[in-house]
């Protein structure tokens, strides 16, 4: 799910939860003794945080980007030119400040909360990642409620999770139009040569089957 340039926007997470690929997932995580309520909560899209203009991978040639320690991120952020440096939230900031790291990869409330933007210029929004959030429970209690319940508790997360995707559209505007009054500039972009860049990580991962599975499902 987590895939880079995987969906457009969240609204796909929504059609994604009722697929077959997912309903087998579901079942996996289910002899692992875990229930997978959704997975259609969402946090935003993440971009490219620099002090520099972002217009195609070449242009983040040598950068430093912190990013999440996993293979999936790590080797997409490598493949769309810059330097995947994994290192905790909370050393972001001095990070920036000292030089250790060139930018980061985040979703803009992060962003916002953190206050990066009196370390970094720009928002290059190439929106690469959709941050997707999955509500679980142990399968022990699921299984002891009425069917009944279990309906109506699956049911409420998953809207809950679209008005969360919702709030979290509507925050992203206000955040970025405030910290553009900060001195921040925002940018949109032309994504195609980002997406051709990542495109061998999903054959590098063993992900282009599941990909294309997903893609097609919900495309019905």
């Amino acid at each position: 799910m987590q895939m880079p340039f995987m969906f457009e926007d969240s609204s796909s997470l929504n059609k994604l939860v009722e697929t077959a690929t997912y309903k087998g997932w579901e079942k996996e995580f289910e002899k692992q003794g875990i229930k997978l309520i959704t997975s259609n909560w969402y946090s935003g899209a993440r971009n490219f945080v620099l002090n520099k203009e972002v217009n195609v991978p070449d242009d983040l040639k040598g950068q430093k980007i912190r990013t999440i320690g996993s293979p999936l991120y790590t080797e997409s952020i490598n493949a769309m030119g810059a330097i995947a440096t994994p290192m905790e939230w909370a050393e972001v900031y001095p990070a920036i400040s000292q030089g250790a790291i060139d930018g980061v990869e985040a979703q803009t409330p992060a962003v916002y909360s953190t206050r990066l933007y009196e370390t970094s210029k720009y928002i290059n929004k190439t929106e690469h990642f959709q941050l997707i959030g999955c509500v679980v429970m142990g399968t022990s209690v699921f299984d002891s409620w009425s069917k009944e319940a279990q309906d109506v508790f699956v049911k409420t997360f998953k809207e809950v999770g679209r008005d969360n995707q919702a709030l979290v559209k509507e925050l992203t505007s206000k955040y970025e139009a405030e910290m553009v009054q900060e001195g921040m500039i925002v940018r949109t972009l032309d994504k195609t040569p980002f997406i051709a860049a990542v495109q061998p990580v999903y054959e590098k991962l063993g992900y282009a089957k599941a990909r294309a599975n997903i893609l097609a499902e919900i495309a019905k």
